[in-house]
């Protein structure tokens, strides 16, 4: 048990002893004690066998259990805990005084997260967030056509002889990397109810997670001339959470005050990883060529990590009961987060730069607008709710709701450092001059529920209606939406009863904005005013591409829930849910650059119009039924079995287009199939759908061998989830490319089928040895299986990779942005488990 808490518990128990009254009471205890000892066949050291627990071999205690009351003085005391002495271990410690209704207690739960036991990586964690490679990445230095290049794109001969470098760099120096995460979390409160009117309680959270988790790390230009690595990421996380209640309570009247301080500190602020791919001189950057231009790459990558953050939360609310039984309820929350961070710099390093020209020397703090994050964003809430039942069976609720997130946070013009400079100056293209917008929205909820109770099969019949009005700041648009339920809910016998929802939501979507992303820009029109790709003047996301969440949809859902008592010893419950998500929100042909001021090389082009098919998400469907079932055999036999099947299918429509071309898309040189192509061709469309299915079904019995002295209980658990991923038109028809898929720059086929299998296998035997001693003989067994191309080289999609821990195709691509130096594909692979184990129970 942790130290910490066994003195807290040491604590409390003598200062329920303590409270005896001179003639020393007697004292009745109670408890159970569980210990075990546990043996594991594993034939794969996966993470997934253990991933939020700690099955270990050997003793552990998997109960314990004490209850001491005092009855005169009445004083109680509760200790309890599961897997002690484990990682995944859970102490709850709780004392009464029954009279004053005071109550103290302390909850201490410990929760890992084993992420990967085969993780490799050749980068050494020199503590506070700093990464680095035992030795200078010179294996590539050498400038020979025939022993390598430094160049971010090489020729092909040169990327193999590059590839067959680092392997050799990562076979002498990868290295085991721990990738996991531990929680513990402690909660302590007191309380006291009754005094007078008022309920008064204090509660304190504190949580700590420590480890190491993976992450990335990308250096060098914009893909395909990325350096990437996978990196591990330090985690030492600390949450603080205090909490005071204050409740009132009259005849006809309650109210509640709360408030909330919650502090998040993270230890290390920001992660250093150095770059392995290149050795610059000492204290220099390193200059690369693409196809003879001079481009810098970063010595260190450099990325800030989640920030300390305050918020406050004050809440007050009431109820009130009024005439006519009814009922008026409210609640206002208000909240207060804050984060003040110190900035990082746009870059690590000079990128060649120098203190006098206007934007280089991008390592300089003084480059930043403002020093501090300053950020802060403001939340209220307002529920109202007024409950009446005018006459007998039926009642009418109406309801308000109100939310406003008000983002405080200063918007300021910054000149973002998003890859390393193309040029030795250290210049920073104009199309990086950003602004942070403070994203922020109101949300207003008004709405009405009716129910009439119907004495026929005892029916309640419910009808609700709500509109939702959504204004957002710096978004593509805002929303309305109105909400119909209709619920019904009957008993037609003693033995059966059935429910049902069905609703209908029409969202839409209020003028459509597809440029309003141009706000986050502050260049002038000057600087970029004859460039074809011009974001600002001219349109980001194509004009038909509607984003799913700010867009018009028609949701149906139907929900149906039937339980049936066939008969005293049977229970049978199935239930069946719909939902169908329609995005279609009527989009039409414009002609986004009517009326621009970027010059156009055809003037023809301001009438150009787009497909006017819509892109993004188009449609999502999810059906669930769930069946379970019940039965008592005899007085020896229960029986249980439940089946489970979930179906997701969602397809979206995308579209391939030269970016790089907004302004000019009647310039043939974009028009044939080798290339990307003009953003009005409707030739250039594609669907993609996903289709995800997941089934699992389950068994489980309860047999008294020999009532009162030996019992068995065994279940048995399978789940399998299968994901399939489809393409269709442009990419995907070689009638209409004229060429395989394989062979085009912008070809699409459908991956292989993902697939994972779970079995879990349960059985024990308990064998009552005396009245309060049992022996437990107990099995396990459990199974884990995965399929995915995108881990493995299998299918027609995918890659072969050059091992495990370098991705790489050089076979195909000569690119540095179709590398990355991993830590290992199927971090948590397949696995098979036998576990069996011993336990002694003791209760007293």
């Amino acid at each position: 048990m942790n130290k910490s808490i066994g003195s807290i518990t040491a604590t409390l128990l003598c200062a329920s002893l303590a409270v005896q009254s001179p003639a020393q009471e007697k004292v009745s205890t109670s408890g159970e004690y569980r210990p075990g000892i546990r043996w594991t066949t594993l034939d794969v050291n996966s993470s997934k066998y253990d991933e939020y627990r700690d099955l270990r071999d050997g003793f552990f205690v998997d109960v314990l259990r004490l209850d001491i009351l005092a009855p005169e003085s009445g004083w109680l005391f509760d200790l309890g805990a599961e897997k002690a002495l484990r990682d995944d271990q859970r102490v709850r410690v709780r004392l009464d005084h029954l009279a004053s209704r005071l109550s103290i207690f302390i909850d201490h739960n410990k929760i890992p997260h084993n992420l990967s036991n085969k993780a490799m990586t050749p980068y050494i964690d020199r503590g506070r967030g700093l990464l680095t490679v035992p030795a200078p990445a010179s294996i590539l230095k050498d400038g020979n056509d025939t022993t390598g290049t430094p160049s971010l794109v090489p020729t092909t001969g040169q990327m193999a002889f590059n590839d067959a470098l680092i392997a050799k760099y990562l076979e002498t120096y990868l290295r085991p990397v721990s990738q996991r995460t531990d929680r513990e979390r402690t909660t302590a409160g007191l309380s006291l109810h009754d005094v007078g009117p008022l309920d008064i309680s204090l509660t304190y959270l504190n949580e700590r997670r420590n480890g190491m988790q993976s992450t990335f790390g990308p250096i060098g230009d914009r893909p395909p001339r990325t350096l990437n690595v996978q990196i591990p990421e330090p985690v030492k996380y600390t949450t603080y959470e205090m909490m005071g209640d204050i409740g009132y309570t009259a005849p006809r009247f309650q109210l509640q005050l709360r408030y909330v301080l919650s502090i998040f500190e993270n230890e290390i602020d920001v992660l250093r990883w150095e770059n392995m791919f290149f050795a610059p001189d000492p204290g220099m950057d390193f200059v690369a060529t693409v196809a003879g231009t001079p481009r810098n790459v970063s010595n260190f990558g450099l990325r800030s990590l989640a920030p300390d953050n305050v918020s406050h939360t004050v809440s007050l609310s009431s109820g009130f009961d009024l005439p006519f039984e009814s009922r008026l309820s409210s609640t206002i929350t208000f909240g207060s987060m804050r984060q003040n961070e110190r900035l990082q710099p746009y870059s690590v390093s000079t990128l060649g730069g120098d203190a006098t020209g206007d934007g280089l020397a991008w390592n300089d703090l003084d480059k930043l607008p403002r020093a501090r994050a300053d950020a802060e964003m403001q939340t209220l809430r307002v529920d109202l709710e007024y409950s009446v039942s005018p006459i007998a069976g039926l009642n009418v609720r109406p309801f308000l709701r109100y939310y406003d997130l008000d983002n405080k946070t200063p918007v300021a013009e910054w000149r973002y450092v998003s890859q390393d400079a193309a040029g030795t100056n250290g210049a920073v293209n104009y199309r990086n001059f950003r602004r942070n917008l403070a994203y922020a929205y109101n949300k207003v909820t008004a709405g009405v529920d009716v129910r009439q109770y119907v004495p026929f099969w005892r029916t309640t019949l419910g009808l609700g209606y709500a509109r939702v009005g959504i204004k957002r700041d710096f978004r593509e648009a805002d929303t309305d939406e109105d909400k119909f339920e209709f619920s019904l809910r009957a008993r037609p016998s003693r033995m059966l009863s059935v429910s049902a929802v069905l609703g209908y939501w029409n969202r839409e979507g209020n003028g459509y904005n597809y440029n309003v992303t141009s706000q986050s820009y502050w260049y002038s029109f000057a600087q970029g005013a004859a460039d074809v790709d011009n974001p600002q003047f001219l349109f980001a996301n194509h004009p038909d591409l509607r984003k799913f969440d700010v867009s018009d949809r028609k949701r149906q859902e139907l929900r149906v829930s039937v339980t049936s008592i066939a008969r005293e010893d049977l229970d049978l419950t199935a239930s069946y849910r719909y939902c169908k998500d329609d995005f279609e929100s009527g989009v039409t042909p414009v002609a986004p650059l009517a009326g621009t001021t970027v010059p156009l090389p055809n003037p023809a082009d301001a009438n150009a119009l787009t497909p006017g098919r819509q892109l993004g998400l188009l449609l999502d469907t999810r059906q669930a039924v769930s069946v379970f079932a019940h039965y008592v055999l005899s007085d020896r036999w229960t029986l249980t079995a439940f089946a489970d099947r979930e179906v997701a299918v969602s397809d979206l429509r995308g579209m391939v287009f030269n970016e790089n071309q907004r302004r000019e898309p009647s310039n043939p040189t974009i028009q044939t199939p080798t290339q990307l192509g003009p953003w009005t061709d409707p030739n250039r469309l594609y669907n993609a759908g996903t289709r995800e299915v997941t089934n699992t079904v389950g068994f489980g019995l309860l047999h008294d061998v020999i009532p009162g002295t030996l019992r068995l209980q065994a279940d048995f658990n399978l789940s399998g989830t299968t994901v399939d991923l489809s393409y269709s038109g442009y990419g995907s028809d070689p009638m209409f490319l004229g060429r395989d898929w394989e062979t085009f720059q912008f070809g699409f086929n459908d991956p292989g089928t993902v697939r994972i299998d779970q079995y879990v296998f349960n059985a024990s035997l308990e064998y009552k040895l005396f009245l309060n001693l049992a022996l437990g003989l107990n099995y396990f067994y459990s199974r884990y299986s995965l399929t995915d191309w995108g881990q493995a080289p299998a299918g027609p999609w995918v890659e072969f990779v050059g091992s495990e821990f370098l991705w790489r195709d050089t076979s195909r691509d000569n690119r540095w942005g179709n590398r990355v130096v991993a830590m290992g594909s199927y971090l948590a692979p397949s696995y098979s488990a036998h576990v069996g184990y011993l336990t002694m129970t003791y209760t007293f």
